[in-house]
């Protein structure tokens, strides 16, 4: 891929500015109850596990990664069939961006993130997949966090139900680690 996607610029991609989250983690007013920082059942961004077992994404980008989720929550209340890929891209405070890449599959998705100039600090890639959980197909984006400070990506799976009569798309239980990968930050 040589042409550069066409950027959208709605939503911001200011990890500070996740729907729900504040500041440093801190919930804001009207947004999720549930602190990933302070529930025991859940293991904090950033935490190495053990040697084998995929490694989370990073704290630094996990705001990113939530933010990436709400997007995608948001483009399936649209009321289309599938979610079109997109990328989140985070250099600094003055460069951030969404892009929408209708069409393009994992390996279009990563060609994209290494050519984007200037590098990216942190990027998540969103794909809208039909997954089999417990023997029953179910909607799930997969996404793919690259932060250029962590040797490996992280691939995060979020199910979620589509949007219908009564309400739009909805989240399905947590964002759960699936693999990590090469991050193409640090090629």
């Amino acid at each position: 891929m040589t042409d550069q996607p066409e950027q959208t610029t709605n939503p911001t991609t200011d990890p500070a500015g996740v729907p729900g989250l504040g500041v440093n983690g801190v919930n804001g007013e009207g947004g999720n109850t549930a602190d990933p920082t302070t529930d025991p059942n859940l293991v904090a961004a950033g935490t190495p596990l053990p040697e084998g077992q995929p490694q989370p994404p990073s704290e630094r980008i996990s705001p990113l990664v939530f933010l990436a989720i709400e997007q995608a929550l948001e483009f399936a209340s649209e009321g289309s069939d599938a979610v079109a890929p997109f990328l989140l891209g985070y250099i600094d405070e003055e460069q951030k961006g969404m892009w929408k890449l209708p069409g393009a599959d994992e390996d279009q998705m990563r060609a994209q993130v290494a050519q984007l100039e200037p590098r990216p600090e942190m990027a998540v890639s969103v794909f809208d997949a039909r997954l089999e959980v417990e023997g029953q197909p179910h909607d799930a984006f997969v996404l793919e966090a690259f932060d250029n400070a962590e040797g490996v990506s992280a691939t995060v799976i979020q199910l979620y139900s589509p949007a219908d009569a009564t309400g739009g798309a909805e989240a399905v239980g947590a964002p759960q680690l699936f693999s990590n990968g090469e991050n193409i930050l640090r090629a």
